[in-house]
């Protein structure tokens, strides 16, 4: 395991069960890496999404969320969080498209999750950074595309 040295990021990290507050913070870490858009995409996403993206500097941070499953309040929250937090520009979507998990940086930087972000810590899990060119490629255009068809939740 060693550390990425542009942006600070451990590679290959494992959780075990129980070790939530440090894979928050390692999510957290990834996350402000970002510079210009944030991209995650995670089918159990819940509204404890926005405590992790409150803790980034918004600049003018665009993130894109896609998730399958929402819950019922979910929408509301988001434009709750969009108005207390003006530096963003945040978009929630819904689809059945995906299963894995993904963190993806600047259209260009993807992370692979084992676990939701809201269950991270809560059993065993890896975060992996993506390497293979061609992979990052696939997903980044799989991604966006099925951003284009997904349903707007808000």
């Amino acid at each position: 395991m060693g550390v990425d040295d542009d942006t600070g990021v451990e590679h290959q990290v494992f959780f075990a069960k129980g070790a939530e507050y440090d894979a928050y913070v390692h999510i957290r870490t990834i996350l402000q890496t970002a510079k210009q858009d944030v991209f995650i995409i995670d089918p159990y996403m819940d509204s404890s999404i926005f405590k992790v993206l409150a803790t980034l500097s918004p600049g003018h941070l665009r993130v894109k969320l896609l998730t399958s499953k929402v819950p019922a309040d979910f929408a509301l929250e988001a434009q709750k969080f969009v108005k207390q937090h003006s530096g963003f520009t945040l978009e929630p979507r819904q689809t059945k498209d995906f299963h894995d998990r993904f963190i993806i940086l600047d259209q260009a930087v993807c992370y692979l999750l084992g676990a939701s972000i809201k269950d991270a810590g809560n059993k065993g899990f890896t975060v992996v950074p993506l390497s293979e060119l061609s992979i990052i490629k696939s997903i980044i255009d799989h991604a966006n595309k099925t951003w284009s068809s997904a349903n707007p939740v808000v």
